[in-house]
């Protein structure tokens, strides 16, 4: 974890080793209101619209539903171990956990290969066709920026996903 010190004397809590600039400055700007009292940037902290996707904001007596933001929990979890306080404040433990994690779970769009995405597509067919046929994903066909739903789908079977 690292603390960034901000104009305004609040310090982010960050985890997030490599924060975009952009999110950054947002949630800068967030530690000037004078009814935020604390703010952390999670690891998968990324530019948002008004707040940084992936942050944590504490407020006193005020709620800001735009900080909720529209990616939610996105790759975020609680699991229960059996670590103690004094064991996780181990510098050298949090960094091979660290590894550990990003090791493990795949994120992003290019995690799978093409033969994967082929193979995912072909064994998770009906599951995917009914994900494309109950989100109505077809009514937005003319605005679709993501292409072959299925195969974009396939892609980020498995991972955290990419967006």
């Amino acid at each position: 974890m690292e603390v960034i010190k901000t104009d305004s004397g609040m310090p982010i809590f960050s985890w997030c080793p490599d924060i975009e600039e952009e999110a950054l400055n947002l949630m800068k700007n967030l530690m000037s209101l004078p009814f935020v009292k604390y703010g952390a940037l999670m690891p998968d902290s990324h530019h948002g619209t008004a707040a940084p996707i992936g942050s944590v904001i504490a407020c006193d007596n005020v709620v800001i539903p735009w900080a909720v933001g529209s990616d939610c929990s996105c790759g975020m979890g609680v699991i229960k171990t059996s670590l103690k306080k004094s064991q996780i404040e181990d510098e050298g433990l949090r960094k091979k956990l660290h590894h550990s994690f990003s090791r493990s779970i795949p994120v992003g769009f290019a995690h799978n290969s093409e033969k994967r995405i082929n193979e995912l597509q072909n064994r998770y067919v009906s599951e995917i066709d009914k994900v494309i046929e109950e989100s109505n994903i077809a009514e937005y066909e003319l605005h679709n920026p993501v292409g072959n739903y299925r195969k974009e789908f396939a892609a980020q079977l498995g991972t955290l996903g990419g967006g």
